[in-house]
């Protein structure tokens, strides 16, 4: 895990996880999937915890 620190904050952990599939059409891929973030802070006074996650989807068009 990474580890971060700075004058304002002091950020102890990062988690990252990744999922999805993936397709490849004649000349299109497509892909969906899922993602969480999540950050963690000690004794900030400037950052709290943060969580973000959700879908995503993405179209690549081959030329």
């Amino acid at each position: 895990m990474p580890h971060l620190t700075g004058p304002s904050t002091s950020m102890t952990s990062m988690a990252r996880f990744f999922g999805g599939v993936g397709y490849r059409f004649d000349r299109v891929d497509a892909v969906l999937g899922y993602r969480h973030l999540e950050w963690r802070f000690d004794d900030s006074p400037v950052f709290d915890d943060q969580n973000r996650s959700g879908p995503f989807a993405g179209v690549i068009f081959l030329f």
